[in-house]
């Protein structure tokens, strides 16, 4: 049950929640998002697997569709190499199986261990030298991202990876929405400890966007910054009704809700809502060890680990 300062509650668990999660049960998805991992994971063994773009071009190899009765050719981008794309499609096989083990099986350190995998991943194609002169895959290592950057905090990943994906996400030229920009500077800021840009920045999205769900999340921010464990855990119960109400498959966890819980937890504050999506036990600080995980990487070695030798 979650519950706000002002007594609004909010179900442990809503009717779509459940019943998605019954069909999930029903489909055995985790042994299928499980065998799309391995899958994926075979492909980082071939030789093409640590490309850039001049090196998949240098092949000469055409990539054409279909348009009105005419083959057209497309100009290849990042996602058309096989080791970027094989990391960008990981991150939503580890996020699903993340939410699956808290959701399904109420297993804590499996899930963060899937969110770290993922938000690995993320880092890993912010990395990726971009030679394309349209930027198209920019969106992908952007703060649009910053789902990512969340799933690093509620791993309880070590302080330096999560300052590098950070950084990474807040390169100046990969965002272009101003909106975007004060959200994701907003959150990693205040993650850094610098409440002052974190307050300066959630204030610009107030000014930029007036939907209720990112006003909630400009004034958690807010109230993180100034210590009112009232105001975050208001905002953090409106927050996660909002998005059991978008359309589409529900939501089984509200990253960016258990996120923000986490930041305010990590200042200080105490925060009370304890919903399926929204978990204590995800919110929770807690120390993690992934020395041992074996992380996703081409055979060959990563493009910047080769333009190293070079």
């Amino acid at each position: 049950m979650g519950k706000g300062a002002q007594g609004k509650k909010i179900t442990y668990q809503t009717k779509r929640q459940k019943e998605y999660l019954l069909s999930y049960e029903k489909m055995d998805e985790v042994s299928f998002l499980q065998k799309a991992v391995l899958e994926s994971l075979e492909k980082l063994s071939l030789p093409e697997a640590n490309w850039t773009l001049p090196e998949l071009k240098a092949t000469g190899r055409k990539f054409t569709y279909e348009f009105a009765g005419k083959t057209e050719e497309k100009t290849p981008y990042n996602n058309f190499l096989t080791g970027y794309n094989t990391l960008h499609s990981l991150i939503s096989l580890y996020r699903f199986l993340a939410e699956l083990a808290w959701c399904m099986e109420s297993n804590t350190n499996k899930c963060k261990e899937y969110l770290y995998l993922a938000a690995y991943c993320q880092k890993c194609i912010c990395q990726w030298p971009d030679h394309d002169e349209n930027h198209n895959s920019i969106g992908l290592v952007s703060l649009s991202r910053l789902d990512l950057f969340y799933m690093a905090l509620i791993a309880d990943a070590n302080t330096e990876f999560i300052k590098e994906l950070g950084e990474l996400l807040s390169i100046p030229e990969r965002t272009w929405n101003p909106f975007l920009t004060y959200r994701g500077n907003a959150v990693i800021r205040l993650s850094m400890g610098d409440k002052d840009q974190a307050g300066y920045y959630a204030e610009k999205m107030l000014k930029e966007d007036s939907r209720p769900l990112w006003l909630n999340y400009a004034h958690c921010i807010e109230a993180i910054v100034s210590g009112d464990a009232d105001t975050v855990n208001d905002t953090l119960c409106a927050i996660v009704s909002s998005w059991r109400r978008t359309s589409g498959p529900p939501r089984l966890l509200v990253i960016h809700a258990i996120g923000l819980a986490k930041l305010a937890v990590k200042n200080g504050l105490q925060v009370t809502i304890d919903t399926m999506d929204c978990p204590q036990a995800l919110i929770q600080p807690a120390q993690m060890d992934y020395s041992r995980l074996d992380l996703p990487r081409p055979k060959y070695g990563f493009p910047w680990e080769k333009e190293a030798k070079d």
